[in-house]
C-alpha cells in the first residue's frame, strides 16, 4: 500500500510580494520480498581447514549455509531466483512515513528582489525482516532510522538589465538522525551462525545531528551583448556529532566474550580529525 498526498498554494496579496507554500505526505506499507542468493559459500564455524570432511558434518567446507539449514529442516533456500519460492516463519514487511513543508516567499523592493526559502522534512523507515531466510526459528529484526531535517535561505538578487548584477545569501541546514537497530533469535540461531545464542536479544541505538551554515555571491558584468563575465564564492562550515550505543546480548552469547561495549564518536568540525571512544 502506497498514499502520496502533494499539496501546494500561492499568496499573492500584492505586485511586490508573494508566497508559495508546498505540503505533502508519503506514506508506504508493504511486503519487501526476499533476497534470492545465487551461491553460498562454506559453512565452516571457526574457519577451521576441514575440507576433507564430509558434506553435513560440522566444520567441513563442503557444507554451504543452505545445505546446512536444509539438514536442519528448511526448505527452498538453496533455489532458483525464478521458481519464486521461499519457506519463511516471519514477516516481511516495510512500513515508511515522510512528511515535509517548504515555504517560498518573495518580495520586489525597488528592483531588487528578497527571497527567503524555509523547508522541513522528516522520514521514518520501520523494517521487519526474516534474517536466516528459512522456516527456522533464527534471527529476525530490522533497522529503524527517524531522520528530520530543517534548512533556512535568504539572499538577495539586483536588479537585471545594470552593468554588473549580483545575487548574495545566507543558508543554514540541520539534520537528525535517530537509528534503533533491534534483533531477535530462536531456537535454531546457533545450530545455523555458530555464533549468536539461541533465544537472546541484541539492540543498538544511533544518534547524530549535523549542522551546516553557509555564505555565497555570485557576480555577472555584462561586457557585451554576447559575452558576460561570471565569478562566484561559497563559504561552508559544518559541525557532525554522533553516538552509538551497542548493548549486551541478553541473555549473555558465551561465544562472543566482550559484546557489551559503548562507542561514541564526535567532530568538532567536518575538517577536523574524528575522536572515537570504545568503552568495554
Amino acid at each position: 500500500m502506497i498514499a502520496k498526498v502533494y499539496v501546494q498554494a500561492l499568496f499573492k496579496p500584492s505586485e511586490t510580494f508573494n508566497l508559495r507554500v508546498i505540503a505533502e505526505h508519503n506514506e508506504e506499507d508493504s511486503s519487501t520480498g526476499s533476497l534470492i542468493p545465487y551461491s553460498f559459500g562454506p559453512w565452516n564455524p571457526g574457519g577451521a581447514a576441514a575440507a576433507n570432511l564430509p558434506l553435513g558434518t560440522p566444520g567441513s567446507n563442503a557444507t554451504t549455509y543452505a545445505q546446512r539449514a536444509t539438514l536442519l529442516g528448511a526448505r527452498n533456500i538453496s533455489r532458483d531466483p525464478y521458481d519464486y519460492k521461499v519457506d519463511f516463519d516471519a514477516r516481511q514487511r516495510s512500513r515508511v512515513n515522510q512528511d515535509a513543508l517548504s515555504a517560498e516567499a518573495n518580495w520586489d523592493i525597488n528592483g531588487y528582489k528578497l527571497t527567503s526559502i524555509t523547508a522541513w522534512r522528516d522520514w521514518k523507515f520501520s523494517p521487519e525482516n526474516d534474517l536466516d531466510f528459512t522456516r527456522l526459528p533464527g534471527i529476525v529484526g530490522g533497522f529503524k532510522v527517524d531522520e528530520s531535517q530543517y534548512s533556512q535561505e535568504v539572499r538577495l538578487a539586483s536588479p537585471l538589465g545594470e552593468v554588473y548584477d549580483y545575487v548574495v545569501g545566507a543558508y543554514y541546514y540541520h539534520q537528525n538522525i535517530n537509528s534503533d537497530n533491534a534483533y531477535a533469535t530462536g531456537a535454531s540461531a546457533l545450530n545455523l551462525t555458530t555464533t549468536n545464542p539461541p533465544n537472546a536479544s541484541l539492540r543498538g541505538i544511533g544518534k547524530s545531528s549535523t549542522d551546516s551554515y553557509a555564505a555565497f555571491g555570485q557576480a555577472t558584468w555584462h561586457l557585451s551583448q554576447v559575452f558576460d563575465l561570471t565569478g562566484g564564492l561559497r563559504y561552508t562550515q559544518e559541525k557532525k556529532e554522533g553516538s552509538v550505543q551497542q548493548q549486551t546480548v541478553d541473555p549473555a552469547n558465551p561465544y562472543a566474550a566482550g559484546l557489551r561495549c559503548s562507542v561514541l564518536t564526535t567532530a568538532a568540525h567536518y575538517a577536523a580529525p574524528m575522536k572515537v571512544w570504545l568503552v568495554c
